[in-house]
Protein backbone atom coordinates (compact mmCIF):
# COMPACT_ATOMS: atom_id res chain seq x y z
CA UNK A 1 0.00 0.00 0.00
CA UNK A 2 1.28 3.37 -0.84
CA UNK A 3 1.98 5.85 1.91
CA UNK A 4 1.02 9.36 1.33
CA UNK A 5 2.66 11.99 2.40
CA UNK A 6 0.95 14.06 5.57
CA UNK A 7 0.10 16.97 3.89
CA UNK A 8 -2.15 15.19 0.80
CA UNK A 9 -4.23 13.41 3.66
CA UNK A 10 -6.71 16.44 3.90
CA UNK A 11 -7.64 16.60 0.01
CA UNK A 12 -7.28 13.24 -0.36
CA UNK A 13 -10.02 12.60 1.89
CA UNK A 14 -11.37 15.12 0.24
CA UNK A 15 -11.63 14.11 -3.03
CA UNK A 16 -12.17 10.83 -1.96
CA UNK A 17 -15.95 12.26 -0.33
CA UNK A 18 -16.55 14.06 -3.39
CA UNK A 19 -15.86 10.93 -5.67
CA UNK A 20 -18.68 9.27 -3.08
CA UNK A 21 -21.09 11.95 -3.68
CA UNK A 22 -20.67 12.19 -7.10
CA UNK A 23 -20.96 8.37 -7.94
CA UNK A 24 -24.79 8.71 -5.49
CA UNK A 25 -25.71 11.77 -7.72
CA UNK A 26 -25.27 9.19 -11.09
CA UNK A 27 -26.45 6.76 -9.41
CA UNK A 28 -30.09 8.66 -8.21
CA UNK A 29 -30.25 9.78 -11.67
CA UNK A 30 -30.01 6.42 -12.94
CA UNK A 31 -32.64 4.94 -10.21
CA UNK A 32 -35.04 7.88 -11.09
CA UNK A 33 -35.09 7.12 -14.64
CA UNK A 34 -35.77 3.02 -13.80
CA UNK A 35 -38.83 4.57 -11.95
CA UNK A 36 -40.02 6.89 -14.50
CA UNK A 37 -39.46 4.03 -16.99
CA UNK A 38 -41.14 1.44 -14.83
CA UNK A 39 -44.10 3.87 -14.77
CA UNK A 40 -43.99 5.66 -18.30
CA UNK A 41 -46.82 3.35 -19.55
CA UNK A 42 -49.22 1.42 -17.40
CA UNK A 43 -52.51 -0.11 -18.89
CA UNK A 44 -54.47 -3.04 -18.22
CA UNK A 45 -57.42 -3.81 -15.91
CA UNK A 46 -57.03 -3.43 -12.53
CA UNK A 47 -56.28 -6.85 -11.21
CA UNK A 48 -53.14 -6.74 -13.47
CA UNK A 49 -51.60 -3.23 -12.54
CA UNK A 50 -49.24 -4.55 -10.28
CA UNK A 51 -47.96 -7.24 -12.24
CA UNK A 52 -47.40 -4.89 -15.27
CA UNK A 53 -45.12 -2.54 -13.24
CA UNK A 54 -43.26 -5.01 -11.63
CA UNK A 55 -43.00 -6.69 -15.49
CA UNK A 56 -41.93 -2.97 -16.10
CA UNK A 57 -39.64 -3.01 -13.46
CA UNK A 58 -37.41 -6.17 -13.98
CA UNK A 59 -37.46 -4.97 -17.70
CA UNK A 60 -35.53 -1.93 -16.56
CA UNK A 61 -33.68 -3.02 -13.57
CA UNK A 62 -30.69 -4.65 -15.34
CA UNK A 63 -30.06 -1.88 -18.18
CA UNK A 64 -27.23 -0.11 -18.31
CA UNK A 65 -27.18 3.85 -17.96
CA UNK A 66 -27.01 4.43 -21.62
CA UNK A 67 -29.98 1.79 -21.96
CA UNK A 68 -31.99 3.72 -19.95
CA UNK A 69 -31.26 7.56 -21.74
CA UNK A 70 -32.06 5.78 -25.07
CA UNK A 71 -35.05 4.12 -23.39
CA UNK A 72 -36.34 7.38 -21.10
CA UNK A 73 -36.23 9.92 -23.89
CA UNK A 74 -37.84 7.44 -26.86
CA UNK A 75 -40.68 6.60 -23.70
CA UNK A 76 -40.95 10.33 -23.09
CA UNK A 77 -41.84 11.99 -26.56
CA UNK A 78 -45.76 12.16 -27.07
CA UNK A 79 -47.10 9.25 -29.06
CA UNK A 80 -50.43 9.13 -30.96
CA UNK A 81 -53.31 7.46 -29.64
CA UNK A 82 -53.46 4.43 -31.51
CA UNK A 83 -56.58 1.87 -30.12
CA UNK A 84 -59.57 2.88 -31.08
CA UNK A 85 -61.97 3.87 -27.65
CA UNK A 86 -64.89 0.95 -28.75
CA UNK A 87 -62.43 -1.83 -29.43
CA UNK A 88 -61.58 -1.16 -25.40
CA UNK A 89 -64.86 -1.16 -24.32
CA UNK A 90 -65.53 -4.25 -25.91
CA UNK A 91 -63.23 -5.98 -24.07
CA UNK A 92 -64.26 -4.77 -20.39
CA UNK A 93 -64.62 -7.45 -18.21
CA UNK A 94 -63.61 -5.34 -15.41
CA UNK A 95 -62.17 -1.58 -14.13
CA UNK A 96 -59.94 -0.97 -17.27
CA UNK A 97 -57.11 1.94 -16.75
CA UNK A 98 -54.57 3.41 -19.10
CA UNK A 99 -52.20 6.59 -17.26
CA UNK A 100 -49.45 7.60 -19.72
CA UNK A 101 -46.74 10.18 -18.86
CA UNK A 102 -44.23 11.87 -21.47
CA UNK A 103 -42.89 15.30 -21.79
CA UNK A 104 -43.89 18.28 -24.25
CA UNK A 105 -42.16 21.23 -25.64
CA UNK A 106 -42.27 23.61 -28.18
CA UNK A 107 -38.68 23.60 -29.04
CA UNK A 108 -38.60 20.78 -32.08
CA UNK A 109 -35.12 20.26 -30.95
CA UNK A 110 -35.99 19.26 -26.88
CA UNK A 111 -35.79 15.86 -27.47
CA UNK A 112 -32.55 15.82 -29.19
CA UNK A 113 -31.04 17.90 -26.79
CA UNK A 114 -32.49 15.84 -23.86
CA UNK A 115 -30.84 12.53 -25.17
CA UNK A 116 -27.79 14.35 -25.89
CA UNK A 117 -27.44 15.60 -22.71
CA UNK A 118 -27.75 12.34 -20.73
CA UNK A 119 -25.79 10.71 -23.03
CA UNK A 120 -22.78 13.46 -21.68
CA UNK A 121 -24.00 12.62 -18.28
CA UNK A 122 -23.37 8.58 -18.70
CA UNK A 123 -20.20 9.52 -20.51
CA UNK A 124 -19.35 11.65 -17.23
CA UNK A 125 -19.95 8.89 -15.51
CA UNK A 126 -18.54 6.45 -17.09
CA UNK A 127 -15.33 8.54 -17.11
CA UNK A 128 -15.45 8.85 -13.38
CA UNK A 129 -15.70 5.28 -12.28
CA UNK A 130 -13.19 3.61 -15.74
CA UNK A 131 -10.82 6.62 -16.21
CA UNK A 132 -10.59 8.74 -13.16
CA UNK A 133 -7.28 7.09 -11.71
CA UNK A 134 -5.09 7.06 -14.32
CA UNK A 135 -5.76 11.29 -14.38
CA UNK A 136 -4.28 11.30 -11.09
CA UNK A 137 -0.73 10.94 -9.71
CA UNK A 138 -1.10 10.06 -6.16
CA UNK A 139 1.73 12.20 -5.16
CA UNK A 140 1.31 15.46 -6.45
CA UNK A 141 -0.98 18.29 -4.72
CA UNK A 142 -1.73 19.79 -7.83
CA UNK A 143 -3.10 16.48 -9.21
CA UNK A 144 -5.23 16.19 -6.39
CA UNK A 145 -6.51 19.36 -6.66
CA UNK A 146 -7.43 19.41 -10.36
CA UNK A 147 -9.38 16.21 -9.70
CA UNK A 148 -11.24 17.75 -6.93
CA UNK A 149 -12.10 20.92 -9.52
CA UNK A 150 -12.93 17.96 -12.13
CA UNK A 151 -15.14 16.87 -9.70
CA UNK A 152 -17.10 19.44 -8.43
CA UNK A 153 -17.75 20.47 -12.06
CA UNK A 154 -19.00 17.19 -12.65
CA UNK A 155 -21.54 17.87 -10.14
CA UNK A 156 -22.35 21.16 -11.34
CA UNK A 157 -23.41 19.01 -14.54
CA UNK A 158 -25.37 16.41 -12.55
CA UNK A 159 -27.37 18.26 -10.93
CA UNK A 160 -29.64 20.39 -13.33
CA UNK A 161 -30.69 16.66 -14.27
CA UNK A 162 -30.93 15.15 -11.14
CA UNK A 163 -32.80 18.41 -10.00
CA UNK A 164 -35.52 17.84 -13.86
CA UNK A 165 -36.06 13.95 -13.07
CA UNK A 166 -36.67 14.89 -9.15
CA UNK A 167 -39.18 17.65 -10.66
CA UNK A 168 -40.48 15.09 -13.05
CA UNK A 169 -41.27 12.20 -10.22
CA UNK A 170 -43.11 14.99 -7.85
CA UNK A 171 -44.93 15.88 -10.09
CA UNK A 172 -46.44 12.16 -11.30
CA UNK A 173 -46.42 11.55 -7.51
CA UNK A 174 -48.45 14.96 -6.61
CA UNK A 175 -51.00 13.26 -10.03
CA UNK A 176 -51.11 9.73 -8.24
CA UNK A 177 -52.04 11.83 -4.97
CA UNK A 178 -55.24 14.03 -6.93
CA UNK A 179 -56.12 10.96 -8.60
CA UNK A 180 -56.73 9.21 -4.97
CA UNK A 181 -58.99 11.72 -3.50
CA UNK A 182 -62.23 11.21 -4.25
CA UNK A 183 -65.06 12.03 -1.97
CA UNK A 184 -67.17 9.74 0.35
CA UNK A 185 -70.34 8.37 -2.11
CA UNK A 186 -72.15 9.07 0.53
CA UNK A 187 -71.55 12.52 0.64
CA UNK A 188 -72.54 13.33 -3.04
CA UNK A 189 -71.01 13.63 -6.33
CA UNK A 190 -67.69 15.38 -6.90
Amino acid sequence: MMEFPVELEPIKNEVQRKIGRNLILFQQVEHIIKWLLARAKIEGYSSEWQAVIDRQKKAVHRKTLGQLVCNYVEEMQPKAAVEDAEEVHDRLKESYMKIETWMESDDPTYFKRKKESLQALKNERNELVHHLLPRLKPLSLESWKEVEQYLDLQRDKISPELDELIGRVQAIQEAGKMLLEFPDPEEGTP
